[in-house]
């Protein structure tokens, strides 16, 4: 049985990978607090600070606010739902100043003598701000999925590049002549860890002083946040990564930098030549910068912190008509792979031609399947025997005795909590470990 999976909340859209959610709510706190002192001493309750006695402090009392209003919807509004919210209040609490203001309420009653209108228009200004802001989202969003959906369709376009047809599709369906099928699960944080002296990455030679290899990574395309922890990983230090991307992955960055350079299409590698073309435009170089900023291979970005440095990662868009071509190309190119299939369950289950490629083109000791704590891995395993029962007649796989079908399971589960008295985790989401990638690139793939 799968482990029950606790249902995480939603990153909203001001969260960083810095800023954890308690870090706002404690702003947040800060803001409301500072709001309640400057309340307090304008309506007489308190005398401190003594210097501001001489001034109308309610229009600082609407700004502290409003910001703690912006820090609490960065952990509990949801995105557009928080900005909705967020402009809601501030125009509701414009209402109630403005009713109070022109005598229609005598509510609430300290505010009798107080020039209410600075604060008022400082609310109403935050609200049309806030309002403008989701708008804005939710336009951009729509207008994301309509590129996504019109990339996606089918068409025709002409090459004069053929397909590669990889390795044979001949196959034994009743399972002559293939090797058993066995498995093994492995957790990354039980590995040895590396032996090498880590140093810093040259051209010549990668983390642990070998020559650095090619890795192709493929994943469960609607999974930004393992996406991003392998970015954060140390993959990197090792050799170049490729990513291989549908136009479903498509970012709001890249779709913004389409729009000012040669326009949607020239996002999409749609053909096979053009495929070919963004292949041989692959950058092979060291960066040696510490600190990285992924800004279009996941929605939000990701920030990474290289203390060795990191090779080049290449990112291949293409339309779903080429996409197998992609592969088959990619596949022919690289060194080792590495399928992040954690989101592999019933419900989910469009991974399977990756899979039999997978194991029908690569040795088996070239491949590592990342799972995570809440992978449903019986339902994984009887996908992989079967696509093993069906291995193609010329797989490398036949070969005398292959190794394990290696499970990997990378990141783990953190809790978090908006309150120290409250044993409910309000956020739960799956971190990485650096560490964790050395120590399957040292023991699994002896690099």
């Amino acid at each position: 049985m799968a482990k029950n999976k606790p249902k995480a909340r939603h990153r909203s859209w001001m969260s960083s990978n810095h800023v954890p959610a308690g870090g706002f709510v404690v702003m947040g706190l800060i803001a409301f607090g500072a709001a309640g002192v400057l309340a307090a001493n304008e309506m007489g309750l308190m005398e401190w600070p003594d210097i501001l006695s001489d001034f109308n402090l309610w229009p600082a009392v609407a700004i502290a606010a409003t910001i703690g209003l912006f820090m609490f919807s960065a952990t509990v509004g949801g995105g557009v739902g928080g900005l909705f919210m967020i402009g809601t209040l501030a125009l509701g609490g414009a209402a109630v100043l403005s009713a109070r203001q022109i005598g229609l309420t005598d509510w609430p009653e300290f505010t009798a003598s107080a020039n209410l209108w600075p604060a008022i228009g400082i609310l109403s200004g935050v609200a049309l701000l806030f309002y403008a802001m989701a708008v804005s989202v939710v336009g951009r969003q729509r207008r994301l999925r309509r590129v996504e959906d019109a990339l996606s369709a089918p068409h025709v376009r002409v090459s004069t590049t053929p397909a590669v047809a990889g390795v044979s599709e001949e196959r034994d369906t009743g399972g002559r002549d293939v090797p058993a099928f066995h498995y093994e699960i492995i957790k990354a944080r039980k590995l040895p860890k590396t032996d090498a002296k880590l140093r810093r990455i040259t051209a010549e030679a990668n983390v642990v002083g070998r020559p650095p290899i090619r890795i192709l990574h493929l994943w469960v395309f609607d999974n930004p946040t393992r996406l991003s922890n392998y970015l954060n990983g140390a993959w990197r230090e090792f050799g170049y990564v490729h990513l291989l991307r549908s136009a479903r992955s498509v970012t709001r960055k890249e779709l913004a930098a389409a729009d000012h350079f040669g326009g949607i299409d020239s996002l999409i590698a749609d053909t096979t030549d053009e495929v070919d073309v963004a292949i041989g435009d692959f950058v092979y170089a060291p960066d040696q910068k510490r600190r990285k900023r992924f800004k279009t291979e996941v929605e939000r970005g990701t920030s990474t912190w290289d203390r060795y440095g990191g090779y080049s990662v290449n990112s291949l868009l293409c339309h779903d008509d080429v996409w197998r071509y992609a592969l088959g190309r990619l596949l022919s190119s690289v060194d080792v792979v590495t399928m992040d299939i954690s989101g592999y369950t019933p419900q989910n289950h469009g991974s399977e031609y990756e899979i039999q490629t997978l194991i029908d083109q690569i040795p088996i000791d070239k491949v590592v399947w990342l799972t995570d704590p809440w992978t449903d891995v019986p339902y994984l395993t009887d996908q992989l025997r079967g696509a093993w029962n069906r291995l193609a007649s010329r797989s490398p796989n036949r070969m005398g005795s292959p190794g394990p079908v290696r499970l990997v399971e990378t990141d783990y589960i953190s809790e978090s909590s908006s309150t120290s008295d409250d044993s409910r985790p309000s956020s739960t989401t799956l971190e990485s470990s650096r560490r964790d990638a050395r120590r399957i690139a040292t023991n699994l793939f002896s690099l």
